[in-house]
């Protein structure tokens, strides 16, 4: 791919992603949360593109200003990297004209892509540490446990993938999707599993979230200050990088409908949707009912289903 080919497409992937946040965060707040958030009627169907770009463009305040900004921005550029690095199939041809190419060749295995996974929390953790303010450092490192925390339930699930597959990298077990029923029809616990790991692990703001309306914390961080509303842009990158996997892994990834670059991308949106639905219904009941300890839970449960995985593989069951 051209060195004018491949700016081109990232600047593209760049515009489609701000649009993605920003559309996506209009369907949480007024659908999922129900908060009657008017926008400026002179965007018209653009307000919601309008207020996001209004939002990040902010001059910083408070505690995430200064160096401390570095955290944010490092978040930003990790968790782009981390989509590009995802394979995206086969490249997308009309009439003889490439117009889609995959970044990279490169195949992670799943230990890295749940490392990659951990790009938010890393940019979370590090705005924190460059803070000068004690509550914001606390509620950083508190972030980065969280999410370390629930990479390792998700693992331990995805290693029930690679067992039914025999593949441990994203490409191969999309490839063993291509001869086979999709993995959801093998690894049903597995996908549920995964989906409530990226769903309670997503919530990567470093401040409370007791609050009674949770949507309508996150539109009060988001609009004080640029740092604030990157944060807020690098959770949303983090659920759509969790979706992706989830399309790849266990939905058949680009194989079958999916070797339209369209149907991919609404196949992960339309994932990603659930699991901001899933966030909204789930994360509070399971953090009053198990608090910090729902990520053991989900670990045990984890461990169940790759250990049942691995008793019906040996006992030669139908899979």
């Amino acid at each position: 791919m051209s060195t004018k080919r491949l700016l081109l497409q990232l600047l593209g992937m760049c515009a489609g992603l701000l649009l993605a946040y920003a559309y996506l965060l209009r369907f949480e707040r007024r659908t999922l949360a129900r908060l009657d958030l008017r926008g400026d009627p002179r965007w018209g169907p653009l307000w919601p593109l309008a207020d996001a770009l209004r939002a990040l463009g902010k001059r910083a305040t408070g505690a995430l200003r200064g160096w401390a900004l570095a955290g944010p921005l490092a978040g930003l550029a990790l968790a782009l990297g981390a989509l590009a690095l995802l394979p995206s199939g086969p490249d997308i041809r009309v009439a003889g004209f490439r117009l889609w190419a995959s970044f990279t060749a490169y195949d992670p295995d799943l230990l890295t892509v749940t490392l990659l996974g951990l790009a938010p929390a890393l940019g979370t953790w590090l705005a924190g540490a460059l803070s000068a303010q004690e509550g914001l450092r606390e509620g950083a490192t508190e972030v980065a446990g969280r999410a370390l925390a629930y990479a390792a339930a998700g693992l331990l699930t995805l290693a029930g993938a690679a067992l039914v597959t025999g593949a441990h990298t994203l490409g191969g077990i999309v490839r063993w999707q291509s001869d086979a029923l999709p993995l959801l029809v093998y690894q049903p616990l597995g996908l549920a599993l995964y989906a409530l790991a990226a769903a309670l692990g997503s919530r990567r703001l470093p401040a409370t979230d007791d609050a009674p309306q949770p949507a309508l914390l996150d539109y009060h961080l988001q609009h004080a200050g640029a740092g604030w509303a990157l944060l807020h842009l690098v959770e949303y990158l983090g659920l759509l990088y969790s979706s992706a996997v989830i399309a790849l892994v266990y939905l058949g990834g680009w194989d079958g409908a999916g070797a339209h670059l369209g149907l991919r991308l609404i196949g992960v949106l339309a994932v990603l949707v659930a699991l901001l639905w899933l966030r909204h219904t789930w994360y509070r009941v399971w953090r009053s009912r198990f608090g910090t300890r729902a990520w053991v839970l989900l670990l045990a449960l984890a461990a169940a289903n790759l250990l049942v995985t691995a008793l019906a593989l040996l006992g030669g069951g139908a899979w």
